[in-house]
């Protein structure tokens, strides 16, 4: 994946260092090989940048993030570290990130593999996505070698090797963000942008930067609006090497001009969102819970930047339905 870099944290205090700064719980990634889904907020509560962090030992963490943003972030966190025992690398220029993603490859991994998996010979490892299970599969390895992760990923015969674009249009679809266009620093909510949907959040682990903001939300239950999926009608071809339902095929296949950020969503000639990414004929949204409880039938005939398409409706939503319908008990 070109788009992603990697950071290295070394030492002592490498998980007490990130505790502070993060939105999730990094404890679990003392006990043995393990990844954590986070993000690193300002004072305000809003997103700087989201992550995936990995550890086998506890004591080098390595943090997968935008590439574009691996110095910004590797500045912030130097800035921070004031006494803690660590050092901060930004080691883009010598590991990659790979992945193997699809409804089948997070399943196979959990029931065929053993899940923790120990780094290789050449310092590679491979983990499970921990956003959402049909993210499949994570590496890291070197850049300069066709090593383990490299070999165990092409001898699968039943995994194709697709564009990098056909991996996000995908992860779109189960309203997962990711990166700086999706994650808009200083600006995105983490409730907002579903971090507390795919593990990305602890709300009892204590104090971090952000921390106040974001509980006070979850609390209150305060969050209105979401980032939320949404496909265009199709022009009748489907993509190829995906195991996917036949109308998000349709929008992998998409052909036509895509709508673009800040995009109007409307319903009925009445707006209830704004585009915040699309790739073809998939993209997310963020719009207003009140368009969207209790009227989700009517999420399939929308406009989407001036194009026809609906709201594709994540597993997750089920869980924004109890949230909603528990809030409203409070209130009665």
């Amino acid at each position: 994946m070109t788009a992603r870099g990697v950071l290295r944290v070394v030492g002592a205090d490498a998980i007490t260092f990130l505790q502070g700064l993060t939105t999730n719980d990094m404890k679990p990634l003392g006990s043995g090989p393990k990844a954590v889904s986070a993000a690193f907020l300002n004072a305000q509560g809003r997103v700087i940048l989201d992550a995936i962090l990995y550890s086998a030992d506890g004591e080098t963490i390595f943090i997968d993030i935008a590439a574009e943003k691996a110095a910004e972030l590797a500045s912030l966190l130097k800035k921070y570290k004031l006494r803690a025992k660590v050092k901060i690398s930004d080691a883009s220029s010598e590991l990659g990130v790979w992945v193997a993603l699809g409804p089948d490859v997070g399943r196979w991994w959990v029931q065929e593999t053993d899940k923790n998996k120990t780094p290789a010979d050449d310092g590679s490892f491979i983990f499970q996505d921990p956003r959402h299970l049909d993210l499949g599969i994570r590496a890291i390895a070197p850049l300069a070698s066709d090593g383990p992760v490299q070999s165990f990923l092409k001898a699968n015969p039943a995994w194709l090797e697709v564009p990098e674009t056909q991996c996000d249009m995908f992860r779109l679809s189960l309203g997962v963000a990711e990166g700086p266009a999706e994650f808009v620093s200083g600006k995105s909510m983490p409730l907002e942008a579903n971090l507390d949907m795919f593990s990305g959040v602890s709300f009892n682990k204590g104090c971090y930067i952000g921390q106040e903001l974001t509980a006070r939300t979850h609390f209150r239950g305060q969050v209105r609006k979401r980032l939320v999926p949404f496909i265009l009608a199709g022009s009748g071809e489907t993509v190829k090497g995906w195991e996917v339902p036949g109308e998000l095929a349709g929008a992998m296949a998409y052909s036509g001009e895509s709508p673009k950020p800040d995009d109007v969503v409307a319903r009925d000639g009445k707006q209830i969102g704004k585009v915040v990414s699309c790739r073809g004929g998939v993209g997310i949204a963020m719009v207003r819970l009140e368009h969207m409880l209790g009227k989700e039938e009517e999420l399939t005939d929308l406009d989407i930047g001036g194009k026809k398409g609906s709201v594709l409706l994540p597993v997750w939503w089920t869980v924004v339905q109890e949230q909603a319908n528990e809030q409203q008990s409070v209130q009665d």
